[in-house]
């Protein structure tokens, strides 16, 4: 019995001093970081935007081509080849030693004069890692595999995340029959052009048990940085509804049509905004007591024919719904159907309602949190676990397997903006904790 105890003793520190030097090695990695590398990387995708409106790549423009161009030829640098799947994400695979996976990536599509950073950063951090591996020579267990996820922003047909929801099996035919508003473009079409290939669904994402993916981002919010964090461990993602409402009138003279038999579309739809405001604010207020989280945004709005001179005969606009429980977002739709009645009625309009996409509260796994604010610790970060209010393509990639996403702070918070900024150190911290915890998977 004595000989076995003692026996055990030493397997077990035979085990603590394997990890200690696994974890010394992880530490090295990270330690040769080339920061020059990553920089120089932001620098040249600084340079591929609108000269109009930097910085802007939006998905499905020429600059966007360019930026994926410029992708590309910086994976194929590394030895790997680079390819488009049939939803037209671009994609980057390092094989190891098994086929389970670590995923890893983001998006290089920007909003109009968006910022520097969100999206990019994820993407950059991914070719770090995979830099840090091959220059090293080391040979991973696990395959890696970075992803540019295809329209993680918001895009003219009403969808965000398309080349995640794609790959997730969330895209359907309806969706991919959707017409642009403005140029009546396909967006099956439109795939086809960055990339993609029918049958878009030949390319679902069936990963292997035990594999996982992760994201690193900026916050786009000032909590991390009004609580003096240095790096933020996402919980979750909240759930995203978009609706669209059609609103109808009778174009007519602005000149000879007396106001009291006006069908004002327009009209109704400032209403509508305006009623719209009010509820988000209130059921904002009462999800807070619960320490929920709700709000809604009207951010498009189309008139026709949008002219000075003419009463407008129609109004289209887009209501962004964000969650962290069903039961708010149930709750502001029912209230907006009421309001949309109240209004056809007060102005002699018709309306009409239609749900463009809905994605649910999404949280993420416990286990790869917990093993990344281990590194954070590790590292000597200050770490802070938070919700994210942004929709990004994590919250598709955890339908598939284990995801964790993980935040560095934005200054004031702000986001989608040309002034978009996060220091330097703070980018350096989170591909740190970033590339230790890819390590740490796949090692």
């Amino acid at each position: 019995m004595k000989e076995e105890m003692i026996r055990e003793r030493m397997m077990k520190e035979e085990r603590v001093r394997s990890e200690e030097a696994r974890n010394l090695k992880i530490l090295q990695l990270v330690d040769q970081i080339d920061q020059q590398s990553i920089f120089a990387d932001f620098a040249a995708l600084k340079a591929l935007t609108d000269s109009d409106q930097p910085y802007t790549r939006r998905a499905f423009t020429d600059q966007y081509l360019a930026g994926r161009a410029w992708l590309v030829e910086r994976l194929s640098a590394l030895g790997l080849t680079p390819y488009y799947d049939a939803i037209g994400n671009l994609r980057a695979r390092l094989e190891g030693e098994r086929a389970e996976t670590i995923y890893f990536g983001s998006h290089t599509d920007t909003v109009p004069g968006g910022g520097l950073y969100d999206g990019i950063l994820g993407v950059i951090a991914g070719i770090s890692v995979l830099q840090s591996i091959i220059t090293s020579g080391a040979k991973p267990q696990y395959s890696l595999e970075l992803i540019d996820f295809l329209a993680e922003e918001s895009s003219d047909w009403g969808l965000s995340c398309i080349g995640s929801r794609g790959l997730a099996g969330a895209l359907d035919d309806q969706d991919l029959a959707r017409k642009n508003p403005y140029t009546d473009e396909v967006l099956a079409d439109a795939i086809v052009k960055m990339g993609g290939e029918a049958p878009f669904q030949s390319d679902l994402l069936s990963p292997k048990s035990g594999s996982c993916f992760v994201e690193l981002h900026i916050e786009q919010g000032p909590l991390l940085e009004a609580l003096d964090q240095e790096v933020g461990i996402v919980s979750g993602i909240v759930g995203i509804d978009r609706v669209e409402l059609n609103i109808s009138g009778k174009q007519n003279h602005s000149g000879t049509t007396p106001m009291t038999l006006r069908e004002d579309a327009l009209v109704g739809a400032s209403a509508l905004i305006t009623r719209i405001h009010q509820l988000a604010t209130e059921i904002a207020a009462e999800a807070a007591l619960e320490e929920g989280y709700f709000v809604a945004t009207c951010g498009r709005l189309i008139t026709t024919p949008n002219a000075i001179n003419v009463v407008p005969g129609a109004a289209q606009l887009v209501v962004d719904i964000r969650f962290s429980r069903t039961q708010y977002r149930d709750r502001f739709l029912e209230a907006l159907k009421e309001q949309q009645s109240h209004i056809e009625k007060q102005y002699q309009l018709s309306s009409k309602l239609t749900r463009l996409s809905t994605t649910e509260p999404v949280l993420f796994d416990r286990a790869l949190q917990t093993q990344a604010t281990s590194w954070a610790e590790r590292l000597g970060y200050r770490s802070h676990s938070l919700l994210s209010g942004a929709g990004h393509d994590a919250a598709f990639m955890a339908m598939l397997m284990p995801t964790v996403m993980l935040f560095i702070p934005s200054v004031d918070g702000l986001s989608h903006h040309a002034q978009e900024l996060s220091h330097e150190a703070d980018i350096i911290r989170g591909i740190s904790l970033f590339s230790a915890l890819i390590l740490d998977l796949a090692l």
